[in-house]
Order: structure tokens, then sequence, then C-alpha cells
């Protein structure tokens, strides 16, 4: 059983080296060995921390960018971990962990951004700031630009007739707002990504994550 962990990363100031820096000194916190790949755009500040360095010379979607890390995975499981989430002691187990629940499909972890506390349980939970999966050979819709990508692949899980699961013994720190969030047009750009996602699953408006993802999108 292999892992690998994708990091995308787009600098656009200090603060954000610091923070990138940060979250990959808390992936260490593991027992577990993973392939890191770093996606990273305009700049290469991080090309020695990992084990695969993908190198964007212009700026893309962050969607495109994940894929290409996604794609060029090599482990059996994948993670998608944000640059600006902080890791506690054992996270790779916990999201691991979740996959012993027979229809798991997705796995995350919980975070005090959404003032969760650390308890020895695993329930269905949304959050995709850091999360794991089997490798597959479709990933994130490249339709969507930043937002509502997770959301699609979620549906398409619950569709599957898989879930998502949430570890709360490992309870992680999330900078929310640090990277995408900070941009003027994040609104109208989450707006428009919301349409066609609606658009894209109206015919299965039976399905209870469409509803949660289209009206309680933030309740997470």
């Amino acid at each position: 059983m292999t892992i690998s962990v994708i990091v995308p990363v787009y600098i656009t100031n200090d603060a954000q080296i610091a923070m990138t820096m940060r979250c990959l000194e808390s992936a260490k916190l593991t027992k577990l060995k993973y392939e890191l790949i770093i996606v990273e755009t305009c700049s290469d500040y991080f090309k020695d921390e990992c084990d695969i360095h993908i190198y964007e010379k212009e700026k893309t979607t962050c969607t495109k960018s994940i894929n290409r890390g996604f794609k060029c995975a090599s482990g059996d499981y994948v993670v998608l971990l944000t640059n600006d989430v902080i890791l506690k002691s054992s996270w790779l187990e916990c999201l691991l962990d979740c996959f012993r629940i027979k229809d798991c499909g997705l796995s995350t972890l919980a975070t005090t951004q959404l003032k969760h506390v650390e308890q020895d349980k695993i329930d269905e939970g949304i959050w995709f700031s850091v999360a794991m999966m089997k490798k597959r050979s479709d990933y994130f819709d490249e339709n969507y630009t930043n937002s509502w990508d997770d959301s699609d692949l979620i549906m398409r899980t619950y569709i599957d007739d898989k879930k998502i699961y949430r570890n709360f013994n490992c309870v992680v720190d999330h900078l929310d707002g640090a990277t995408e969030h900070i941009k003027a047009d994040h609104m109208d750009n989450f707006m428009k990504n919301r349409e066609y996602f609606i658009n894209k699953y109206k015919n299965h408006t039976d399905n209870r994550m469409y509803k949660l993802l289209t009206e309680g999108y933030i309740i997470w």
C-alpha cells in the first residue's frame, strides 16, 4: 500500500512561503511513508522539499494544477493537502483509518476552523482542505475554476454509493482565506461555479448531498 500527497502552491507574498513551510513540516507528523508531490506555479521555492516537483511556468486554475499532481501520483491512495493547513500527529493514519469503513469513498479530518474538538470517533463529514481517496481515473472536473470542484467530486462519490468520512481523532488547523478567498473576485467566481454545479446535477435532486452542497455549502 502506497500513498501520494499532492500540495498545490501559488505564492503571492512572503507570508505564504512561511505558511507553506509550516504545512510541509507538519506533514512529517506521521509514521507512514508517502510520496510528496508539489505542483508549484510561477515559482520554484519548494523544488527541494518534495519527491516530485511540477513547475508551471504560467498561471492556470488551481483545479487544473491539482489534477496534474493527481495524475502523476503513483500511490494506491492519493491525498490533496492545501498549503494553508497545519497538520497534527498521526494525520495520515487517521485519514487511512476511515477506509476501514466499507462504503468510504473519501476521508477527511476534523478542524479547528469548524470548532471541532478531538474525539475518538469517525462520522460522515464534508471538508476538503485535506482529503484522501483511492487512486482513480477521474479527479476534478476542470470546467470549475478554483471552487466547487471538490463538491463535484463529493457529489460523484455519493452517486457511486460511497460516502465521505471525517476522523475526529485528529483536529488540524486551517488558515481559511489565506489563499483564494483573499481575491476580490472570489465570490463572483464562487457563484458561477455553483451555477455550473446545479445545472450539472439538477437531475439528482433526490440525492441528499445535492441539497446539502447547494443550500448548506458553508455549513460543513
